[in-house]
């Protein structure tokens, strides 16, 4: 299956898209998960190669590249990183759009540290379902779930006045 969005493309990953992919998820885990710290990072790096990969559905966002990829779980959003040098460009919104038109209502957790991704979960008409003061490694990082249940013609409205 395959979305065409202007220039941008979604399609299903696959397994040569994978190198690409774990450098968008450092790359972008650098600038929302910094507060977890390199050490961390680079655990986590080996687990999403190693494991993540085979156990989420994957859908890249493709223009002259990847440009970012969502990773679901059924109607969970396991993760969603998106090129830093591409941030705010549209491309996890379209991805979004492009799971909810596939799924429906969609869930995501989020860590409360990662300020621009919670603000953006809500900005597409995610809403607080429950928090958990430690994360699923018992770290002291709060996890906000979040779900999306708004009707489809409101997700992920385009930002006024340049947001």
């Amino acid at each position: 299956m395959f979305t065409h969005t202007a220039m941008l493309l979604i399609r299903r990953a696959k397994v040569d898209d994978r190198a690409e992919m774990l450098r968008i998820w450092l790359a972008a885990s650098h600038v929302g998960h910094a507060f977890l710290g390199e050490e961390v990072l680079e655990a986590q790096r080996e687990k999403v190669r190693d494991v993540y990969f085979d156990l989420a559905d994957h859908w890249l966002a493709w223009d002259e590249g990847q440009q970012g990829f969502i990773a679901l779980l059924d109607n969970h959003i396991g993760g969603l990183f998106v090129d830093p040098l591409v941030h705010r460009s549209g491309i996890g919104r379209q991805l979004i759009e492009h799971a909810a038109k596939r799924l429906g209502r969609l869930t995501v957790d989020v860590y409360e540290q990662n300020r621009s991704a919670v603000a953006f979960y809500t900005h597409c008409g995610f809403d607080l379902v429950s928090r958990k003061a430690r994360d699923e490694e018992g770290r002291d990082f709060a996890l906000l779930t979040l779900r999306l249940g708004i009707p489809a013609s409101r997700r992920c409205e385009p930002a006024q006045n340049g947001r």
